[in-house]
């Protein structure tokens, strides 16, 4: 039963029982290695687009280097099925990936303060009915104070609910 986990923290977890983790420093470290070479292969047809070459100016005996483009450049494939598949790999999948894992964040973080919320209400409703005069009347001046007490509630609610002492 393979469980697949994903933990802000960066750690990728299958199973349930066996909890064998799959991203590593070291595993880590090879594929950003992996995604680099990537790179230098996809965008090293770029360094044959062009040549530097000595452009003389007639009239003035004046000469200068000037880039002049390459037969590579003038194929009609290079110049537009390279030229798009550059762009769609650097650009628009970097930023789809970016959107979407974006949103399955914000997603996980949304579901969370949910959670937290509940476990608030039923923290409250656990201390309600054990409450005791003096705490119905304490004082929560401020909002770091009233704060710490939600999450104290949070806290008591989750041992009272396991028996955890």
């Amino acid at each position: 039963m393979g469980i697949i986990l994903l933990q802000s923290h960066s750690a990728l977890r299958v199973g349930v029982f066996d909890r064998q983790v799959l991203c590593t420093p070291k595993r880590a470290r090879m594929i950003v290695v992996v995604v680099c070479v990537a790179a230098a292969c996809a965008t090293s047809p770029e360094f044959f687009e062009c040549s530097v070459q000595p452009i003389t100016n007639p009239s003035t005996n004046a000469t200068r280097l000037g880039c002049l483009p390459t037969a590579l450049s003038r194929l009609p494939g290079y110049s537009l099925g390279y030229k798009y598949a550059n762009q769609a790999l650097f650009t628009f999948i970097p930023l789809v990936l970016l959107a979407v894992f974006n949103s399955l964040l914000i997603n996980a973080v949304l579901k969370a303060a949910r959670q937290r919320q509940m476990m608030a209400k039923t923290g409250s409703q656990c201390m309600n009915t054990r409450s005791t005069a003096a705490s119905a009347t304490a004082d929560v001046s401020s909002g770091h104070e009233r704060q710490r007490r939600g999450q104290q509630r949070i806290t008591v609610s989750h041992r009272h609910h396991y028996n955890i002492r």
